[in-house]
């Protein structure tokens, strides 16, 4: 082996290790907030997070005139390997796993009746940046619910 290949080899390896390891703490935190005040938490503060509701609402919810709607949605997460945590009448919290490393990232909705709409956030439990993954989410949910 040449001088470089070794030192590399070891990088690589301790960078794989660290991002294994946060994919494990990720399983222990928990992202979802709940409701507040009967609607989803609205806090924003990094770009490892989308929600249709409140005043930094960075994604439209889902249309849902009938309750069907509520569970399709539910039908869909289950074909998107989500797992149910919370499964109430008009609310859900369901956990993804990306793939390779295996984050945790967490999804909740809403169903709004008076509104005709599911509002939702999904949020990753580590780092500050999702690479577009929840946004990503949504978006599939949507198009899957069509």
């Amino acid at each position: 082996m040449d001088s470089l290949t070794e030192p590399m080899i070891i990088a690589l390896a301790g960078s794989l290790l660290s991002l294994k390891l946060l994919a494990t703490w990720s399983h222990i935190r928990n992202a979802a907030q709940g409701l507040r005040d009967g609607r989803l938490c609205t806090t924003i503060s990094h770009s490892n997070m989308v929600c249709s509701e409140g005043d930094q609402a960075n994604t439209q919810a889902l249309k849902a005139e009938q309750y069907e709607a509520w569970d399709e949605l539910q039908d869909v997460l289950e074909s998107m390997s989500g797992r149910f945590i919370t499964l109430q009448e008009e609310y859900l919290h369901a956990v993804f796993k990306t793939p390779i490393f295996g984050f945790s990232q967490d999804f909740e909705a809403r169903w709004d009746k008076d509104a005709g709409c599911i509002h939702v956030r999904s949020a990753s439990r580590v780092g500050i940046s999702d690479l577009g993954s929840n946004s990503q989410r949504i978006e599939k949910i949507r198009y899957l619910m069509q």
